[in-house]
């Protein structure tokens, strides 16, 4: 379970658009899609690595020892989308 206080949040901000994704940010999306979606609940296959653990930016986002580097993509798309989205127990929309 992930802890909320642990997850960077990135700033309130009603100016974010669909520009502010980054590559990293789509890569980052598709790949969880890929895995989570495609693959354990079309496809049934359970017996997969993480999409973090097969990522071209695993380095890059875990290098200061933090864990939850995806949701600060997520929590960017849930801004711009108004889509809810959030790593806390209890969360629902």
């Amino acid at each position: 379970m992930i802890e909320l206080e642990k997850v960077r949040i990135i700033p309130q901000s009603n100016g974010l658009t669909k520009d502010d994704l980054t590559e990293k940010d789509l890569y980052c999306i598709a790949k969880h899609i890929q895995i989570n979606v495609i693959k354990r609940c079309f496809r049934e296959e359970h017996d997969i690595l993480d999409p973090c653990q097969t990522c071209k930016y695993e380095r890059e986002c875990f290098k200061s020892g933090y864990g939850y580097a995806h949701w600060d993509t997520f929590i960017k798309l849930s801004k711009i989308t108004g889509v809810r989205m959030c790593p806390g127990a209890g969360f629902t929309d």
